[in-house]
């Protein structure tokens, strides 16, 4: 698994994240480059891309909140390793995901 570390100049390829799975390779942002909870999170979704299959992953990712909780919080909780409770507010406020399916996903 190659991991690229942008700089400021290249950051714009990363879409506004800090960090981001492209199947074959993952980019981090160069000011998080020992932030082994962000790898870790990104490495999950490369795992879950090698699943479900890269168009098959993409198209419900953007297309499905339901999916996009499910494989974000997978990746939160073992990777970035976050509290049940911080899952829950990262997906309702930065993904913008219904807290009905988001209490479905968590289990809450």
């Amino acid at each position: 698994m190659k991991i690229f570390y942008l700089g400021k100049r290249s950051r714009f390829l990363m879409l506004g994240k800090q960090g981001l799975a492209c199947f074959w390779f993952i980019l981090i942002d160069k000011r998080r480059q020992h932030d082994s909870g962000l790898i870790e999170h990104e490495m999950i979704h490369i795992k879950q891309m090698k699943e479900t299959g890269l168009l098959t992953y993409l198209f419900k990712y953007f297309t499905s909140q339901r999916f996009r909780a499910s494989v974000e919080a997978e990746a939160f909780l073992h990777g970035s390793k976050l509290h049940p409770l911080q899952v829950y507010s990262v997906l309702l406020r930065k993904y913008r995901i219904s807290a009905h399916i988001i209490n479905k996903t968590l289990g809450i």
